[in-house]
């Protein structure tokens, strides 16, 4: 039991090697129950270039890759996906 709450500080337009573009979102993540603590935390966000229709009233317009657990290794391994991304759709 437990949650969580993330506060986006800043937020950069971000292009990867591939020419990709979508943004780079640093944030603070605050934990509580199991793994309690506060950490500094990347995000990053690609737009899809149309959106896709979900369940009910739902449209997913993008993709948010982070990590979980928030650890130095992790976060490398994320900046190095995030570079990676191409053609969502």
């Amino acid at each position: 039991m437990g949650g969580q709450d993330c506060k986006n500080n800043k937020v950069e337009d971000f292009t990867n090697s591939n020419g990709f573009k979508g943004y780079k979102v640093y944030r603070t993540r605050t934990i509580t129950g199991q793994s309690p603590g506060v950490y500094e935390d990347v995000a990053y966000v690609f737009p899809i270039k149309t959106a896709v229709k979900g369940e009910g009233l739902i449209n997913y317009a993008g993709v948010l890759f982070a990590v979980d657990p928030v650890s130095s290794e992790n976060l490398a391994t994320l900046d190095k996906i995030a570079d990676t991304v191409f053609n969502l759709m």
